[in-house]
C-alpha cells in the first residue's frame, strides 16, 4: 500500500473522520440499529508525533498506554457496535495510509 501525504494534520484528521461517518452511516442505512450494544474507538500505537500534537492541540483522543486513543471516531448516534467498528476501522484505515500505526478496538457491552 502506497503512503498518502496530506497538506496538513488538519487535513488528514478531517479525511480520516470523513470516511469513518462515511462508513457509519453506510453501515446503519443498509443494517439499521438492530445490533448488539457496544463501544469502539482507533488506538494509534504511538502518543508521539505531529498527528497525535494536533489530535491533543484540538482536543480530540486522550493518553492511553499504550498509544493514544480516539474513542467513536464517526460520532455515531447509536448503539449498534458494528456501526462503531467500521466508523473506528475507516478512520484507521486513513491513518494508517498516511503511514500511522493506528488499528480499531472495541468492546461489546
Amino acid at each position: 500500500m502506497s503512503r498518502v501525504d496530506y497538506n496538513t494534520q488538519e487535513a488528514l484528521y478531517l479525511h480520516a473522520k470523513k470516511a469513518a461517518k462515511k462508513a457509519a452511516n453506510d453501515y446503519l442505512e443498509e443494517f439499521g440499529h438492530k445490533d448488539c450494544c457496544g463501544y469502539a474507538w482507533v488506538r494509534i500505537t504511538s502518543a508521539r508525533g505531529k498527528f497525535v500534537n494536533y489530535l491533543k492541540h484540538i482536543g480530540v483522543g486522550r493518553d492511553d498506554k499504550p498509544g493514544y486513543v480516539i474513542s467513536d471516531p464517526a460520532n455515531t448516534q447509536s448503539q449498534a457496535l458494528t456501526a462503531k467498528e467500521k466508523g473506528a476501522a475507516a478512520f484507521a484505515e486513513v491513518l494508517c495510509e498516511a503511514g500511522i500505526d493506528a488499528y480499531l478496538e472495541s468492546r461489546m457491552d
